[in-house]
């Protein structure tokens, strides 16, 4: 008894508290075997037995815990290699991909814009222009610049990044002739600022792309100016040959017949010499055109007496240059009809011209007058003239046009269509 009182103290101010309850079922099992001995009656010899067989029970069960200790050591120290070896492979990994890269990378420190990393393209380059046979980690920027005004320049660019954190700007590199696109960006983790990248895109022929389709455009842009100035010139000279030969036309029809031949010339002309003069090439102010049309109609026709009154209400919209040349055409033979036939003996009336887009995007389009009006059991087909199957050909054929004629209070005709149904006509 007291051999096992002095190994258990011993063992207990050894300092192994964590095992104290192991000890405490060994304890247990040593009570077991006592009551168990001397409930069958057998000897001191026996009991001696039981008591060395507990501690070896004991000694065995804290040995095995604390080899599971060390077998678990043992897989935390693997696993924190095996994570080791994944990262730097990671980093071998990033650090390729980063250096195969055309555009250069690299970064510096918020204090002194010292160089703290860089890939290959950065090195070659300022190797290359900058007389740096090799850049190095920690390097000024005064040292990888020639000029000090370029030194003032980095470190402006630099400040820059640390007050807006992140921007981009288009830079020309005056030694290599080359233009790259900079975007620099804060460095910074758990809320602490060390320093900036930078990554720098060469988009040199990039930009010499752009500046030839620039060229190009300017180009056609006079060349296109040229053909509208010249269509409108040669269409001037066919109006000053029809005016000649109607002239000396003695009949009065075949005179009125020059005149709306001329008329509808020069509502294409007046097309071309619009675009000629706006910046925008290939669309026109559908309103402005109008305008011009019909102020110059009404006041080339000589009318005794009181002239209708032209009410536009219209609204600014930009179209290709075909349909605004069809909606030309329609509005110059509607309010020619009006003024030669709505108002005979001096009579005063109104024409209107409403131009407007409805709810779904479509272009609407109404001439008309309240003149006398077209004469009882009027057909816009089967008693259309010239004029007026010009008008059906061009809303029909031409703008793809609802057209609608009225004929209750004077004379109206309306067009509805949708712009790019006639462009793709």
């Amino acid at each position: 008894h007291l051999y096992l009182i002095f190994i258990v103290i011993k063992f207990w101010r050894s300092g192994h508290r964590r095992e104290s309850s192991i000890l405490i079922q060994a304890l247990g099992f040593v009570v077991f075997a006592l009551i168990l001995d001397f409930a069958i009656g057998i000897g001191i010899l026996r009991f001696v037995f039981i008591l060395e067989y507990a501690w070896l029970a004991t000694i065995l069960v804290v040995g095995l815990n604390r080899s599971n200790d060390f077998i678990e050591a043992a897989f935390a120290k693997r696993a924190l290699r095996e994570t080791g070896e994944e990262l730097k492979d990671s980093q071998a990994t990033l650090s390729t991909i980063i250096d195969s890269t055309a555009d250069m990378i690299w970064s510096v420190d918020v204090e002194s814009y010292r160089l703290l990393t860089f890939n290959k393209s950065f090195q070659d380059y300022v190797s290359r222009y900058r007389g740096v046979p090799a850049a190095a980690v920690g390097m000024r920027t005064n040292e990888l610049c020639p000029t000090e005004e370029e030194t003032l320049m980095w470190a402006g660019i630099y400040q820059r990044g640390i007050r807006e954190g992140s921007y981009s700007q288009e830079m020309a590199m005056s030694e290599s002739s080359k233009v790259f696109q900079m975007t620099v960006n804060l460095l910074g983790r758990d809320g602490r600022i060390f320093g900036l990248s930078v990554f720098a895109e060469d988009i040199t022929e990039r930009k010499k792309a752009e500046e030839q389709i620039a060229r190009s455009l300017s180009e056609k842009e006079v060349l296109l100016r040229e053909v509208y100035h010249r269509t409108k010139n040669n269409m001037n000279v066919i109006v000053a040959m029809l005016k000649l030969q109607s002239n000396e036309m003695g009949d009065e029809r075949l005179r009125q017949a020059y005149a709306a031949s001329i008329d509808r010339i020069l509502a294409m002309s007046s097309v071309h010499d619009k675009l000629y003069m706006t910046s925008d090439l290939s669309r026109i102010d559908l309103k402005e055109y109008l305008k011009d049309l019909t102020s110059r109609l009404l006041a080339g026709y000589s009318m005794p007496g009181n002239r209708p009154s032209l009410v536009l209400e219209m609204e600014s919209m930009y179209v290709m240059l075909d349909t605004a040349i069809n909606c030309g055409l329609i509005i110059n033979e509607l309010v020619s009809n009006s003024l030669k036939y709505a108002f005979p003996d001096e009579r005063k009336g109104e024409i209107k011209v409403l131009l407007t887009r409805d709810e779904e995007g479509r272009i609407c389009l109404t001439a008309s007058d309240d003149g006398v009006g077209a004469a009882p059991g009027f057909d816009a087909v089967r008693d259309a003239h010239l004029g007026l199957r010009l008008i059906n050909s061009l809303a029909h054929g031409k703008l793809r046009a609802g057209i609608e004629y009225g004929t209750l209070q004077g004379f109206s005709c309306s067009l509805v269509f949708v712009e790019e149904e006639a462009a793709q006509h």
